[in-house]
């Protein structure tokens, strides 16, 4: 529980410690600029094929 105004607290610093493994390190994907936007055109590929495959066949792509 925040016990003090929440504006004197450091979020940017607060937010980087809960991104941190269990080892203490930050995920590769966090600190390598590539791997993070592979990981994001593979999870859009993968949100947009199960979007389609979810909708009624008359609003898909011909």
């Amino acid at each position: 529980m925040i016990k003090e105004s929440p504006l004197q607290y450091d979020f940017d610093k607060l937010w980087k410690e809960g991104m941190l493994d269990w080892h203490g390190r930050m995920p590769e994907r966090m600190v390598d600029d590539e791997l993070e936007e592979a990981f994001w055109m593979q999870s859009m590929k993968k949100k947009d094929t199960s979007r389609q495959m979810s909708m009624p066949k008359r609003f898909t792509k011909k």
